[in-house]
């Protein structure tokens, strides 16, 4: 079963889809990524929630405040405002279901918001090609913000608000900028945590090997690659089915 409507956040009331099957033991609640990223991602959460459905796993997707069709302006919002909904969201489906086991996914940017404090919440996480760092995610926007003008004619465009920043064509507030370049993936030692890296030869960088050195001296943390091209990346939409099939799998196979 399918409800989508406008759940009361602690910041603002969020849009909201839940998949519910009639018997479920598992609850995924999917992170939302960042500015452009969740248009570019979010039609693989919602076949990932649909499949999942067919195999009575739960889902939640929701969108931010100051994003999508919840409420309030981005120009309003913190990265705080974000980090308490995530929270508040998780409270509300184990209130609700107080039995199941809840999985965060996250997809690319969604990773970065989820502290240490955050990711001690669900019985499992789930990375897709995570970025771990804030100050990196920023640096990589910024960079392609200046790819796309040098391959255009328009300058780049100018914002004279001192209180706003312009990200990859997003109005954001100072607060919220400077919150970004210091959010970091927290790595947490209670959940069982999959961390697929996309790669097209199966090779995975160093940079890339180094950033996740740590979490793999965690307990029940496991490793898989996808061999696949970045689909938020895409200058088309894509459906990478192999990885939802990878996901649900490890997902079934850890269930207690």
């Amino acid at each position: 079963m399918s409800n989508a409507y406008f759940w009361q956040g602690p910041n603002a009331r969020l849009y909201r889809i839940d998949r519910t099957p009639e018997s479920f033991e598992q609850l995924i609640v999917f992170i939302p990524p960042l500015l452009e990223d969740a248009n570019c991602i979010r039609h693989v959460y919602t076949k990932m929630a649909l499949i999942a459905e067919k195999q009575s796993i739960a889902s939640v997707i929701f969108d931010y405040s100051g994003t999508g069709d919840s409420e309030l302006d981005l120009t309003d919002i913190s990265v705080a405002h974000w980090q308490a909904e995530i929270t508040a969201l998780f409270r509300d489906v184990k209130q609700a279901h107080p039995a199941i086991k809840v999985t965060f996914l996250a997809c690319y940017s969604a990773a970065i918001l989820l502290s240490e404090e955050i990711n001690k919440l669900p019985d499992k996480l789930v990375f897709w090609h995570p970025e771990i760092k804030g100050t990196r995610y920023i640096k990589q926007l910024k960079r392609l913000a200046l790819m796309q003008v040098s391959n255009s004619l328009e300058s780049a465009p100018q914002y004279h608000d001192e209180s706003v920043e312009l990200l990859a064509g997003y109005q954001i507030n100072k607060v919220m900028f400077k919150e970004l370049s210091g959010c970091q993936l927290g790595c947490p030692d209670c959940a069982s945590i999959l961390w697929i890296e996309f790669s097209t030869n199966g090779v995975i960088p160093t940079l890339r090997e180094k950033a996740f050195s740590i979490w793999q001296r965690r307990p029940n943390f496991t490793l898989q690659t996808a061999n696949a091209a970045k689909f938020w990346q895409a200058s088309e939409l894509l459906l990478p089915d192999n990885l939802l099939q990878q996901t649900l799998l490890w997902m079934t196979q850890t269930d207690d």
